[in-house]
């Protein structure tokens, strides 16, 4: 009988030189059995390696069946080495085993924050926090990506480099004594014991794939003894763990995502894996691709003589084929004309890359997984769901399977899962049966998916839940006011109630005015639109009649002796007050609503900015007269006053149409006087506040305005209409639909 014998592959993890030298050494060795670093509790999931709909990169989801919140996501790509060494074994119907530290007790230690040990105080020396690092900075590099790639990810195929790399690691390694985590102890002490047990299993050749680090203590795996090992396992505490494949993405699997074990370039690794010696043709012939489909100007020529300028610059740095940093230097001297903005757009999509992988429906998903997938297909949302592109989608709720995917993406809100964000609506849209959408999945998304099953599972089920625990948690009226919006438009009517009651107990604990104003146009909005959703608005109504009365009651003493900041804040609230009023049309509140206005223009201690506002609001509304506003016009632009408070005045005064200063002679010459008034450097002061008080006028009221500073119509009190040009009876034949039109 043969001895028993193994041989271990230190790696770089998703490093494609490594994948390809590993291939080679597994097909000449012959293994019977191959180990990998990964979970041991894991081991499962690879069965599915081979199926021919799962598609790299994926990520092995590992959670706490119970605790959901205990979740690890293990990335693979098509040129990790693990990925291929796994489908390697599976080909070759050789018996494949995980050979880490179960994930179950990964679970523990981070749970109780305990390790049965801790290793020497101190700082820990850099080969030790960062050795590949170190390494890279003492082979003159700054860049540790480019310096594995140059000395180990070239073309070639010796395979002593397995050596090298174990010979380096070992000598860190021993540097390093009394330094090293207990986690990596444990962790070492567990693959150890995986491998004894293969060889007690009766394997003669066994292929071990690990972490370059891991490498010396399993090669020299006499050196340690099975009872230490084992006394070092022994009582770790070890929690239930399930596992599935979630899609990933390139975008995740870039190191600067925060995955502390990705690469720099995961596009470019896929490049390397693919045969070397065409890379640099080949990467530059998809730059002048991207450039043309950007319409940017890039051709034949442009890539001969980048890939010739490369391969130029490979050779004076003394490295046997060009790498992304010639290339990139190449094409943005020879395509970009030395200009480095469009470097963004390369590194985005040639260097980093926007793949995303695919997980198939029969591999085994939580229940709310596989329902999210019938609510995509039912919304009509599966291109938009499988692509790694940002997507703008409109949608029309009066078609069935818009107003199914606008549904489902709200859900989706409620479950704190952004895979839409709703974009504002366009000013010439009205009502609201049209919604447009940023639709945008990360892989990510998916651990929280997972996350959210313990709510229910279905989407609609597990949205719910999610909400009524918000219901719970939620602080403030306005947040459960957007809960219940979001809850409508999410097709949840069964929480009204709910958010109703909750609403009312903390509004009527609450003081602040500008959070019950806001509350109040909230609501409103709910109100106008909720026969749309099944809302209950009688009790919308109540709540508003309500909260009404309390805002009138404390709006005078809100406004006093405040700042610009707070000023402004509630300048917006009261506008929006005054709009959600006019929409109720309660002769009640409408009547307070004006009793409470009517008594601040006199109060100097109410903000200018407010102060100005409701002087436009109570002429608009003729409860004071053209002269009662210019006196009041007249003392708040007086010189006696601070230029910054005339101009606060102003701004508030001037929001709104500018029919009234077209119409009021006597109120355009005051504002007249008033700018006249000003020095130059008081001018160049308030200049930006005027602009944005004129900016809300239409362009025909500003050019008429404009033309009567330079003296055209100042006879006049309106701009020029034409009336003599005006057919008295055809005008009048349209008063019977104007009538029907303004119910009177």
């Amino acid at each position: 009988m043969s001895t028993p014998s193994w041989q271990v592959y230190g790696i770089r993890h998703h490093g494609p030189g490594s994948t390809k030298r590993l291939l080679k050494a597994l097909r000449q060795q012959q293994p019977d059995c191959v180990l990998i670093e990964a979970p041991q509790d894991g081991e499962e999931a690879f069965k599915h390696v081979l199926h021919p709909k799962l598609v790299p990169p994926v990520a092995m989801l590992m959670y706490h069946p119970k605790d959901l919140s205990r979740a690890a996501y293990l990335p693979f790509a098509k040129f990790s080495p693990e990925w291929q060494a796994a489908t390697y074994a599976l080909q070759k119907q050789v018996p494949l085993r995980a050979m880490d530290l179960p994930m179950g007790i990964t679970f523990e230690q981070q749970e109780h924050r305990e390790l049965p040990f801790e290793q020497a105080q101190g700082k820990r020396p850099p080969w030790v926090t960062d050795p590949l690092g170190y390494m890279a900075r003492l082979a003159g590099y700054t860049d540790t990506e480019r310096w594995w790639e140059v000395t180990f990810e070239e073309e070639g195929d010796d395979l002593r480099v397995f050596e090298v790399i174990l010979e380096m690691m070992e000598v860190l390694r021993n540097e390093s004594e009394g330094y090293d985590r207990a986690e990596n102890q444990l962790r070492e002490a567990f693959m150890r014991k995986t491998i004894r047990k293969a060889l007690k299993d009766g394997y003669q050749n066994l292929a071990i794939v690990c972490g370059a680090w891991h490498a010396p203590p399993l090669h020299h795996l006499e050196r340690f003894q099975a009872k230490d090992d084992n006394k070092l396992l022994r009582g770790l505490k070890k929690t239930s763990v399930k596992s599935t494949w979630i899609p990933w993405s390139y975008e995740r699997l870039a190191r600067g995502s925060g995955y502390g074990a990705g690469v720099e370039a995961p596009a470019w690794c896929e490049m390397l894996y693919s045969p070397r010696k065409e890379t640099a043709v080949r990467w530059m012939i998809q730059v002048a691709r991207l450039f043309r489909r950007e319409d940017l100007d890039a051709s034949v020529a442009h890539v001969q003589e980048a890939v010739r300028l490369a391969n130029t610059l490979a050779t004076m740095r003394g490295r046997q084929l060009a790498g992304i940093d010639e290339l990139e230097e190449a094409a943005i001297s020879v395509i970009c004309g030395g200009q480095t903005a469009p470097l963004d757009l390369i590194r985005e999509r040639l260097v980093r890359g926007d793949v995303i992988g695919k997980v198939p429906d029969d591999i085994p998903a939580i229940p709310l997984q596989q329902d999210l997938k019938q609510c995509v297909k039912s919304a009509r949302l599966t291109k938009e769901f499988n692509t790694t592109e940002t997507v703008t989608k409109e949608l029309d709720l009066r078609k069935p399977a818009n107003l199914l995917a606008s549904q489902l993406l709200h859900r989706l809100l409620l479950l704190q899962i952004p895979w839409g964000t709703p974009k504002d609506r366009r000013e010439t849209e009205q009502g609201r049966f049209r919604e447009r959408w940023s639709l945008k999945w990360r892989a990510d998304y998916a651990l929280r998916l997972i996350e959210a099953g313990m709510y229910g599972n279905t989407v609609r089920e597990a949205a719910g839940a999610s909400t009524r625990k918000a219901i719970q948690d939620a602080e403030d009226p306005t947040a459960l006011t957007r809960l219940l919006d979001s809850a409508l438009k999410a097709d949840l009517p069964g929480l009204t109630a709910e958010l109703l009651t909750a609403l009312r107990k903390l509004a009527a604990l609450s003081r602040d005015i500008p959070e019950l104003m806001q509350t109040v146009t909230d609501l409103t909005q709910v109100w106008r639109y909720g026969a749309n959703y099944e809302t209950d608005e009688a009790a919308l109504r109540e709540l508003i009649q309500e909260l009404v009365p309390r805002i009138c009651a404390g709006l005078p003493l809100a406004v006093t002796q405040i700042d610009d900041e707070m000023a402004r804040t509630l300048f917006q609230r009261m506008v929006a007050m005054q709009g959600a009023l006019s929409v109720i049309r309660d002769a009640g509140h409408s009547e307070l609503w004006s009793q409470t206005l009517q008594r601040l223009p006199e109060n100097e201690a109410v903000h200018p900015l407010i102060r100005g506002w409701v002087v436009r609001w109570l002429i608009n509304q003729r409860i004071s007269t053209a002269a009662e506003t210019g006196q009041r016009m007249s003392r708040a632009l007086s010189p006696a006053n601070p230029p910054d408070m005339q101009a606060a005045w102003l701004e508030g005064f001037l929001q709104g149409s500018g029919l009234l200063l077209m119409h009021q002679t006597d109120l355009w010459r005051l504002l007249n006087e008033w700018v006249d008034r000003l020095t130059m450097p008081q001018l160049e002061e308030l200049l930006p506040v005027l602009r944005r008080s004129f900016s809300h006028y239409s362009p025909q009221e500003r050019e008429w305005m404009l033309q009567r500073v330079f003296g055209q119509g100042a006879s006049t009190d309106s701009p020029d209409t034409n009336a003599s040009n005006i057919d008295a009876e055809r005008a009048a034949s349209i008063h019977p639909l104007l009538h029907r039109i303004l119910g009177s």
